[in-house]
């Protein structure tokens, strides 16, 4: 079977997803990304592709930014062209950082299978739809228009689409108005327990310098628990605004913080086997990677419990799914940022890992291949 893998990601919880499907997927795929994103094969086929990013005065940004729309989707229209030439059974398509689903034209849409992570979180979550500001929608109104119709086009078309976890498969069927099935994400061999006693002294928070992703409520909760522990926040990439703004938070509370950026695997295990917990405190999360990653490592987590992230754990067992207050989230760090209760979540945690496969994703995935290439 000929598969032609699509996506325009950087490095992230999806990308990282594409790399480990890809590596252990047991099939030869050609990639086509566009020009910025990351690849995860070292023959990628690279369209060419410039966006501008509207970093410049705000009167210019609205004119910017649909420049920047009309540019992406003519390297779609590039993509197409190659990889019609690739003439491929299937094309397994995966998230566009700028509009969520890459736009294919319904021909090939018709012979791809979807890895749906979430919805364009900026058309379909009432939360991130209400933070817009006033002022900038009209201005902005057709370039909206013409991403959400990008988006929806391509997700509603596609011969198939799979998710990772039942949260999302709702939020999907919201969105889209069609079903997809469910393919669990995995865990790297790489993520293990460590060989022996490991020190436990600090909490961890992982996920992009980005509001909602709670790195905030883990600061504040942290100092509100009374343990005195030290927060490490890793992220995939910087950001100047936010780190300033946590800074300035644990500044406040008192709580040393330490912001990481680009770490390595192995250095990222190393976190986690150190950590008493792992925090994921992000609001409307489709799954975690960082959840169940912390728990191979023999290191309990405290989630949200909205989104995806409750089915990530055994809640009681591994780790706890708790609402996103403070005084909730602290109450859990009291109790499980002792060691005793550390090692002891810990060890369930390791031991209930196993369950999370990138082998079997991956098997799950080539059976929706087969499906989408009979059709």
């Amino acid at each position: 079977m000929k598969v032609a893998l699509v996506h325009n990601l950087r490095f992230g919880g999806a990308h990282r997803r594409v790399a480990e499907q890809v590596r252990t997927l047991g099939i030869p795929v050609q990639e086509v990304v566009l020009e910025g994103a990351e690849s995860v094969t070292p023959d990628a086929v690279v369209v060419p592709f410039h966006y501008r990013d509207a970093d410049g005065p705000m009167w210019t940004r609205p004119v910017t930014r649909h420049l920047d729309l009309a540019a992406l989707l003519a390297g779609y229209r590039h993509m197409h062209g190659v990889l019609r030439a690739l003439r491929p059974d299937v094309v397994w398509l995966n998230p566009c950082r700028y509009i969520q689903t890459p736009w294919l034209s319904r021909d090939l849409a018709g012979i791809s299978a979807y890895y749906c992570d979430e919805p364009r979180r900026s058309d379909y979550d009432l939360d991130a739809r209400a933070s817009t500001r006033r002022l900038t929608r009209l201005p902005y109104l057709p370039l909206r228009s013409a991403a959400r119709w990008a988006d929806r086009s391509t997700a509603r078309s596609a011969a198939a689409v799979a998710t990772n976890s039942s949260f999302t498969v709702d939020r999907i069927r919201t969105a889209y108005g069609r079903d997809a099935v469910v393919i669990p994400c995995g865990v790297s061999e790489r993520f293990s327990p460590p060989p022996g006693p490991s020190p436990r002294d600090h909490l961890l928070s992982v996920g992009s310098l980005i509001p909602s992703k709670g790195h905030d409520l883990a600061v504040r909760a942290a100092s509100a628990s009374g343990l005195g522990l030290p927060v490490t926040v890793v992220a995939p990439r910087g950001d100047r605004d936010e780190e300033t703004r946590l800074r300035s938070i644990a500044h406040d509370a008192g709580v040393p913080l330490v912001i990481r950026t680009g770490v390595t695997d192995a250095e990222l295990v190393s976190l986690y086997r150190s950590a008493a917990i792992t925090l994921y405190l992000a609001r409307g999360e489709p799954f975690g990677l960082a959840s169940i990653e912390s728990q191979a490592c023999g290191t309990p987590v405290i989630v949200s419990d909205d989104g995806g992230l409750p089915e990530t754990l055994v809640n009681g067992c591994t780790g706890w799914a708790v609402p996103r207050r403070l005084d909730v989230v602290a109450d859990r760090i009291s109790q499980l940022g002792h060691r005793s209760a550390a090692d002891a979540f810990g060890g369930n945690a390791a031991a209930a890992a196993g369950r999370w496969s990138w082998s079997g994703s991956s098997e799950r995935l080539c059976d929706l291949f087969e499906t989408v290439g009979r059709s």
